[in-house]
């Protein structure tokens, strides 16, 4: 695509994230091609619907349309619990990146969930 057609996909997929009304997130930049997030879910099935709606909206973009292109995406997640977790900010997204990493080693749009056995393969 070319960095400034990449730098506008990516200016496309962040709208299409701010425009989902369904749920609040709050996300932020981090590099090239990555975002940090952090949402509300109560479930895992409600975010991996969100998500597969989330990658079917973008696949829509219209910067896409003319290339007929398909844009894969990764998402890794930390669930943060109601019981008591002395985890710092840094590292719950340090957690939710290890679960992106093996969301990326899978072909096609994946959402993965932090587990322990994940952190010890990736």
């Amino acid at each position: 695509m070319g960095l400034t057609q990449g730098k506008a996909l990516l200016c496309e997929m962040v709208g299409a994230l701010a425009a989902q009304p369904e749920v609040q997130v709050l996300f932020c930049h981090v590099s090239a091609d990555e975002f940090a997030g952090i949402a509300p879910w109560q479930d895992i099935k409600t975010m991996q619907d969100w998500f597969s709606g989330y990658v079917q909206k973008v696949n829509k973009l219209p910067i896409l349309d003319h290339r007929k292109m398909h844009v894969d995406i990764s998402l890794g997640a930390y669930r943060v619990f109601n019981d008591v977790r002395h985890e710092t900010i840094n590292e719950m997204v340090n957690h939710a990146n290890i679960a992106k990493q093996f969301a990326k080693e899978k072909i096609g749009s994946h959402v993965s969930f932090f587990r322990i056995d994940i952190s010890e393969r990736v």
